[in-house]
């Protein structure tokens, strides 16, 4: 056999060897795939909507297996796609163990205007079927597919309006052509003629009407004598039309007021100006200025001001005086405005202004008036001074509580009282001295009798009830105490320590004190009275129903004596004011306690038959005196108010009230 038949018959054996492994190749393919389609099914998949099944397309994205005619074959988990022109590829999982039918909603892609206006601006609005979707030179919108109407507006331009038939997905691009705003201006003025320039350039005389482009111009309005106008105008393409009136002002001008004398007011058309070397006023025009001055007449002018001039106006006021006649009781020195003017009655000559005249003379209470002169008639200041003494008098309260809580009464005009008793009166003793006496000096007297509580405040250590009366008190500790309540009040101390002793301090200062014996028996015999008596309550010896407490009933087999058939309520001390105050308004005058008073005790005579003033007792030295009937009282000598007796030191039975004189004296009696 040749060569060529060996290589052919070669050729063919390779040939059947091939085609024989194919056969086996597509053999073992088809054995496996009718192996995979015995051991699985096929899921179907349903898409919608109809648009997107039509031309759907369903493949395997991740996973074994495959798709086949709308339906998916695997053998385990799969990713499926599903994808169609126009709509958005959806990807859904399908897991082993799967339904037979998977739906699938598929979303229409978005359509995509890619907007651009020119001329470029940034404030350009655009809208899609009337809605506003974007502001901006150039802008991206997306819109629902079909056919879509466009309108792009900037204020300054024409509206553009286009419409657009856009598919599902698509992106359609398009650039605006924005035509230019013609608008129009109308400007008047009041005065007219007025130069009008818009944007720096010169463009008439008003009054003018002229096209104007959109947008915002600058105009500038002049005229001679006038105040400058700047505006600025805007064409929009919603108010094309722009109208202006100007009613243009004089110009200012500044003036100086040279005013005399300096300090007054001025006022220029009724406004009143602080700054009288710069007023601003229209130029051209009449104005009033007025200026005044107290103590000066009034003066107005007119005057007219020219604008970019010095303008000065001068005003010069002329000094008014008026007469003032001052007169007084009595005679007093005057003094103007703190400077003495001579003595009454004066005839004085004082500029129309507010003056203060004061009115002085010395131990009287000042006078201050206040007068303003007038150059129409005379101006009268009569007065009439009190002394010290009767103004404090008048300014003093009737009644008024200290810093202890004592009430004190002002006795203004105590007048004259007998002291002590004939010596055919019962009951009298030897050293009851009768005595004229007359008390000038208003004072105020303690309603009660010091209590407990009081005393308390200045020294502890005293025990009894607080509202009762204080007792087992010496003179000097009453003395002190007054001292003590004088010093918290500022009032000038009446007693001063000497030599061991409290003694009257010699000016018979304001202060707290004990009242004196002569005090004590007017208090107790004639205050409040149509005249004198013998006793707190009267002339009559019986003792009335709560005259006080006295030794009653409750006291026999305890004190000496008693008062038979009347009862007080208490067998010792009684709290300050348990009965009813005297003819004097005062408390416990008789009875309670006996009461210090800051006589020096004496057993001499009074020399003379005169009138005793204001007296103050011995001088300094010996015991002091104390008046009074008290709880342990039953004798008619006792319950008498000339009674007075002295003690060396405090009892159970005493104690005291306090005193003051409403002013200082300088009486050396001590």
């Amino acid at each position: 056999m040749s060569k060529f038949n060996r290589e052919l018959a070669a050729a063919r054996a390779r040939s059947r060897r091939a085609g024989a492994a194919i056969a086996l190749a597509v053999a073992v393919v088809a054995v496996a795939a009718a192996a995979f389609f015995v051991y699985t099914r096929g899921v179907a998949v349903s898409v919608s909507p109809p648009a997107a099944a039509a031309s759907a397309v369903v493949s395997v994205a991740r996973g074994t297996g495959f798709a086949i005619g709308g339906k998916v074959y695997s053998a385990g988990d799969v990713t499926i796609t599903v994808a169609a022109p126009g709509f958005i590829t959806e990807t859904v999982a399908v897991a082993a163990g799967r339904p037979a039918l998977v739906e699938v909603v598929m979303r229409e892609a978005p359509s995509t205007l890619l907007l651009a206006a020119s001329p470029a601006l940034p404030g350009t609005r655009w809208f899609v079927d009337g809605v506003l979707v974007a502001s901006g030179a150039a802008i991206t919108a997306e819109v629902k597919p079909g056919i879509r109407r466009v309108q792009v507006n900037h204020p300054h331009h024409e509206v553009a309006a286009f419409t657009v038939n856009i598919k599902r997905g698509e992106e359609v691009g398009r650039t605006v052509q924005l035509a230019p705003l013609s608008g129009r201006l109308r400007v008047t003025t009041v005065p007219a003629g007025a130069t009008v320039a818009m944007d720096g350039a010169t463009v008439g005389t008003a009054p003018l009407a002229m096209d104007v482009g959109g947008g915002s111009h600058a105009l500038t309005v002049t005229l001679a004598g006038r105040k400058t106008v700047r505006d600025t105008v805007t064409v929009t393409n919603a108010a094309p039309a722009v109208t202006r009136n100007y009613n243009l002002p004089p110009l200012d001008a500044t003036v100086r007021f040279e005013l005399s004398p300096a300090g007054g007011t001025l006022l220029v058309n009724g406004r009143r100006i602080r700054n009288p070397g710069a007023v601003t006023v229209t130029a051209g025009s009449e104005h009033t200025a007025a200026y005044a001055k107290p103590g000066h007449g009034r003066q107005v002018r007119r005057f007219t001001a020219a604008a970019g001039a010095a303008n000065v106006v001068r005003m010069t006021l002329r000094a008014e005086t008026g007469e003032v006649k001052v007169t007084s009781t009595p005679k007093a020195t005057v003094s103007v405005d703190g400077a003495v003017a001579g003595v009454t009655p004066l005839d004085l000559r004082l500029s129309t202004v507010p003056h203060t005249i004061t009115l002085s003379k010395p131990n009287y209470r000042g006078v201050t008036r206040t007068v303003t002169p007038s150059t129409g008639g005379v101006k009268r200041v009569d007065a009439v001074l009190k002394t010290e003494k009767q103004a404090r008098l008048e300014e003093s309260p009737a009644q008024y509580k200290n810093q202890a809580g004592i009430t004190m009464k002002l006795f203004a005009k105590p007048g004259a009282v007998n002291m002590g008793a004939p010596r055919h009166e019962k009951g009298r003793r030897a050293n009851e001295f009768e005595r004229a006496v007359r008390l000038t000096r208003p004072f105020y007297v303690a309603l009660h009798e010091t209590t407990v509580a009081q005393f308390g405040l200045f020294q502890s250590g005293k025990t009894g009830a607080p509202a009762a009366p204080v007792t087992d008190v010496t003179w000097a500790d009453a003395a002190e105490f007054c001292n003590w309540l004088s010093a918290r009040e500022g009032l000038q101390p009446f007693y001063a320590r000497r030599g061991g002793r409290w003694v009257n301090a010699g000016g018979e200062g304001d202060g707290y004190r004990l009242p004196t014996e002569a005090e004590w028996e007017y208090l107790a015999r004639k205050a409040g009275r149509p005249q004198q008596t013998r006793f707190t309550w009267g002339g009559k010896t019986q003792v009335p129903p709560r005259a006080g407490n006295f030794a009653d009933e409750s006291a026999k087999g305890k004190t000496p004596g008693y008062i038979p058939r009347y009862t007080d309520g208490f067998a010792g001390l009684a709290p300050v004011g348990s009965f009813p105050a005297d003819r004097a308004g005062l408390f416990d005058l008789s009875g309670n306690v006996s009461e210090w008073v800051h006589d020096v005790y004496s057993l001499t005579p009074p020399r003379g038959g005169g009138i005793e003033v204001d007296p103050m007792g011995g001088a300094p030295g010996g015991a002091h005196v104390f008046k009074g009937s008290n709880w342990r009282s039953a004798s008619l000598t006792e319950l008498r108010a000339s009674f007075r007796e002295t003690s060396a030191g405090g009892r159970d039975d005493l104690g005291f009230r306090v005193a003051r004189y409403l002013y200082g004296g300088n009486h050396a009696t001590q």
